[in-house]
């Protein structure tokens, strides 16, 4: 075993022969490099490269939080009567990974699959790549500070401002289910109004008119004790809508601490590591401006921390099939093109930085030239793999692609 310590550099493993160079190294962090070649006989690989990534502490955590990423590949033998990769996946990573969990990918125009996986410490993600002789299978785990659960002695927003007591939220439980709330209409809307304003009435009216596919209207069942907010998310995964921990425009937030009953709030796209959109409150006045941080360092924890609900994927979704770029270094800015099908005007795309940073292209950044082609500007600051997902004006969202930028 080789270990190599190196400040403000970026170190490059590049597959034999190859479709698949594993670079994500941030400049300005201290790297610490491991490789090992092990015989992993129970997934057929013939070796694993790990990467290290140890960051700089985060303003306003402690030190001893300090978050971290290690990248891992695997090289795995390929099944020869390997006809479907996904269907592979669910088989293979059964005990780690639920079928639903598995999404289609595209990396680098090879075929591909990816999910993401939970404990205590850490979130890991996984990108397996089919080469066509080989499956490369590609892991990050990030350290996860925003799992640690504090108890807080009352209600706070991302900023530490107080939001409201539990007796204003009793205006809740009393409020009549009506159709129209704050100077708003919502028909069929199953939440209350809470005089002017809820945060549920709100979400609910957002998935009847831009997702064009209402939620129900949540309640207690065996599991959960409400259809308040903050068992959303729960209610949602019952009844089969997609829920992810992963940020996404034009989804419906799920917090269970932003007040005693949580919070929902529609997201209309994402800042720099931020959530915009908008919301209402119970007891404040119609619909104001949403803008939290994905990760509430005041806080310590996610302010979407149950995840994000979206909608029901339908034979309309965008789907990318191909992508054509010049060769991507890192801090310059491309035009990329997108193709597949289903592509439409008011089209947002949703990024994931290599060191797990979030934001939005959308307006000039995206051009739509037709339902099967679509331009992206972005530039691309750090080496390594960078997400790309298309969302439609309905939240109808595509398959993951991913870019490699050295």
């Amino acid at each position: 075993m080789k270990t190599l310590r190196i400040k403000n550099q970026f170190f490059r493993f590049t597959k034999s022969a190859g479709a698949i160079a594993l670079v994500g190294i941030l400049m300005g962090v201290n790297v610490i490099d491991t490789v090992s070649q092990t015989a992993h006989k129970d997934m057929g690989a013939e070796r694993e490269q790990t990467l290290s990534v140890e960051r700089d502490p985060t303003p306003g955590l402690q030190a001893d939080k300090q978050p971290s990423v290690t990248l891992s590949r695997h090289q795995l033998r390929r099944p020869k009567s390997l006809d479907d990769l996904r269907a592979f996946a669910i088989q293979r990573f059964s005990r780690i990974a639920s079928a639903e969990a598995i999404e289609p990918a595209l990396a680098d125009n090879q075929p591909a699959v990816c999910f993401t996986t939970f404990d205590l410490e850490a979130r890991t993600d996984y990108l397996l790549v089919d080469n066509g002789n080989e499956l490369s299978l590609i892991t990050r785990r990030f350290s996860d500070v925003g799992l640690t659960e504090i108890d807080l002695p009352e209600e706070v927003d991302g900023e530490g401002d107080v939001l409201k007591s539990d007796g204003d939220n009793l205006m809740k439980l009393i409020a009549p289910q009506i159709a129209s709330c704050a100077g708003y209409s919502s028909p069929g809307n199953p939440y209350p109004c809470c005089a002017a304003g809820n945060c549920t009435w709100w979400a609910w009216d957002y998935t009847s008119r831009v997702w064009q596919q209402p939620l129900p209207g949540f309640s207690k069942n065996s599991q959960y004790p409400s259809g308040d907010a903050k068992y959303w998310a729960g209610h949602a995964k019952q009844q089969s809508w997609p829920v992810s921990p992963d940020p996404g425009s034009r989804a419906i937030a799920v917090s269970s601490w932003k007040s005693s009953w949580g919070h929902v709030f529609p997201v209309h796209y994402l800042g720099w590591n931020r959530l915009i959109g908008n919301e209402m409150n119970c007891g404040q006045s119609g619909v104001k401006a949403a803008d939290y941080p994905i990760y509430d360092s005041l806080q310590r924890r996610y302010t979407a921390d149950q995840g994000f609900i979206y909608p029901k994927p339908t034979q309309t979704r965008p789907l990318i099939s191909y992508t054509v770029s010049p060769q991507l270094w890192r801090g310059g800015t491309y035009q990329i093109l997108f193709g597949g099908q289903n592509f439409s005007s008011d089209t947002i795309v949703d990024v994931r930085t290599p060191s797990n940073d979030w934001v939005s292209l959308k307006g000039t950044q995206v051009q739509v030239t037709g339902s099967q082609t679509l331009w992206i500007t972005a530039t691309l600051g750090a080496p390594g793999w960078w997400q790309f997902k298309v969302v439609d004006p309905k939240g109808q969202r595509s398959n993951w692609v991913y870019l490699y930028v050295n």
